[in-house]
C-alpha cells in the first residue's frame, strides 16, 4: 500500500476552487425561471389585456411597439393641447382602444422565421353555431433580449373569418 506524503496535499487549490466554482454555478443554473415561448407569451399577453393589466401587458410588448404607442401619445396630446402622459392603461386601451373579443383559443404558429413568427389565435364569439368558422386574430412575436415580445408595431392583424 502506498502512502500519501505528508506535504501534498490530497486536493490541489486549483482542484477545490473548480469544486467550489461548480457548486456555485450549477444551482444557480437548475433554478433559473424557464422563459415563456412565443405561444405562452401570447397567452400571457391576451390574458393581460382581458384582465385589463395594462402594465403587464405594456412589458410583453416588443421595443418598437413601445416606441409606436409613445408616438401615439405624443400625437393624441398635441391634437388635444395637453402634455404627453405615457400611462401604459391609457395607451393601450384608451388610445389603442385593445379590446379581447369572445374566447381566445391556443395560438397557432403560422409562419416560424428564427428570432421572428407570426401566430394565430382563434376567437370563439358568444352566439356562435356549431360548425360556424371561427374569427382569428393574428399576431407577431419577436425575440428581444432573449426574451419573446408581442410586436403590435404592424403584425396585429384584423380579426377574420378561418
Amino acid at each position: 500500500m502506498s502512502a500519501v506524503p505528508l506535504n501534498k496535499p490530497l486536493l490541489s487549490l486549483k482542484n477545490l476552487l473548480l469544486a467550489l466554482g461548480l457548486s456555485l454555478i450549477l444551482p444557480a443554473t437548475a433554478c433559473r425561471k424557464q422563459t415563456p415561448g412565443p405561444e405562452e407569451t401570447l397567452e400571457q399577453f391576451i390574458s393581460s389585456l382581458s384582465s385589463r393589466r395594462a402594465k403587464q401587458a405594456y412589458g410583453m410588448l416588443s421595443e418598437d411597439s413601445r416606441k409606436q404607442l409613445k408616438a401615439r401619445r405624443d400625437r393624441l396630446a398635441k391634437a388635444a393641447g395637453i402634455e404627453a402622459k405615457y400611462d401604459p392603461f391609457q395607451m393601450l386601451f384608451q388610445d389603442m382602444d385593445l379590446v379581447v373579443l369572445g374566447s381566445p383559443g391556443k395560438p397557432v404558429v403560422v409562419s416560424p422565421v428564427g428570432d421572428r413568427m407570426r401566430l394565430r389565435v382563434p376567437l370563439k364569439t358568444e352566439g356562435m353555431k356549431e360548425g360556424q368558422p371561427m374569427a382569428s386574430a393574428e399576431f407577431d412575436v419577436v425575440k428581444e433580449a432573449g426574451a419573446w415580445k408581442v410586436d403590435l408595431a404592424g403584425a396585429l392583424t384584423s380579426t377574420s373569418a378561418h
